[in-house]
């Protein structure tokens, strides 16, 4: 089935937004101005901020340790009785969240306002408006959710289909290994690792891993995903994508391995800036290593450097952009 909730499908917000929209109409909503799309991970600062909410009507008091558990269950069981609205705690806890910051404290609001400033810095809040003026205000920044291709630019995008949620339980790791031949032309091998850790769902994680890459790439290794469908390589978007399912369950570790030729050259004697592109709601560990052609000796700030090699390790919970030039040794 193709519904409302499987419309945040796409790694750009306004292909999701633009069809959250057509569907929600169809549905019998009224037409929009524009989305904003936020993940979990604001909601529960703020509760840490201005404290707990009292849901009387559901029989419990939602705070920043339980918000999670506590919504997917709801969600989930009345799902599964056929419960025909079983996200109303939702529309029934936003008017109550603010108006718990509206009456805060002086310093609680201010707490909120660095939260959502931090949250617009994260991904965790994104806009999409229909008019072009607004959307000019967002356009080209990380508050727009825009996946944009560029010549060194890759990305992992996991997209949870299993309906009971564990996506906040995968702890993910993407160990991107560049070596580089002596005209700049890079072989990639892209090693992704997403452990389930279980601490919020008992249930496996059922996911579709779509990873990025800059269009033109010939694929050459493909590994570690599901076999009961057939791993895809497609463009889309700028991009060349390698897609398939990668199930894992509960305190399980499943390791995809993507090898391939990037099509665009790296400068030897001049200044590159590779991008990692995150995805809303993630914190990926990401570690990077490059090794040079002969002659050659990568420089990276923050990096560790080991003859012709240069290795960089960080957490992407924003997209991160890396300076990388070559000294001659």
């Amino acid at each position: 089935q193709w519904s409302l909730q499987n419309v945040n499908w796409y790694p750009s917000l306004e292909e999701s937004a633009t069809r959250f929209q057509k569907y929600y109409e169809r549905s019998g909503g009224p037409t929009t101005d524009g989305v904003i799309a936020i993940t979990i991970n604001p909601v529960v600062d703020i509760l840490r901020a201005v404290g707990p909410i009292d849901m009387p009507e559901y029989g419990y008091t939602l705070t920043a340790e339980n918000f999670q558990v506590l919504i997917q269950n709801d969600q989930y069981q009345k799902g599964a009785a056929g419960d025909a609205d079983p996200k109303k705690i939702l529309r029934d806890f936003a008017p109550k969240l603010v108006s718990k910051i509206n009456t805060a404290t002086a310093a609680q609001k201010a707490d909120v306002a660095k939260i959502l400033a931090g949250a617009v810095a994260h991904k965790d809040v994104t806009f999409f408006f229909n008019n072009e003026k607004a959307q000019s205000l967002v356009a080209g920044t990380v508050a727009s959710g825009e996946y944009s291709p560029g010549p060194q630019t890759i990305g992992v995008v996991d997209t949870n289909l299993g309906g009971r949620k564990s996506s906040r339980d995968m702890v993910v790791e993407a160990n991107q290994d560049l070596e580089l031949s002596g005209t700049g032309k890079a072989n990639l091998t892209l090693t992704v690792k997403r452990y389930h850790n279980g601490e919020t769902s008992a249930d496996a994680n059922l996911n579709y891993t779509r990873i990025y890459l800059p269009k033109g790439t010939k694929v050459t290794e493909m590994s570690g995903f599901s076999d009961y469908n057939p791993v895809r390589v497609y463009d889309e978007d700028g991009f060349t994508v390698v897609g398939g399912w990668t199930d894992t369950k509960v305190y399980e570790t499943r390791t995809i391995v993507v090898k391939g030729h990037l099509p665009n050259r790296l400068e030897l004697g001049g200044t590159n800036v590779l991008t990692y592109l995150s995805q809303p709601g993630t914190a990926v560990t990401r570690t990077l290593k490059i090794t040079a052609p002969d002659g050659y000796t990568p420089v990276v700030p923050g990096a560790t450097i080991d003859g012709r090699s240069a290795t960089l390790t960080d957490v992407a919970s924003s997209d991160v952009k890396t300076r990388v030039e070559f000294r001659r040794q």
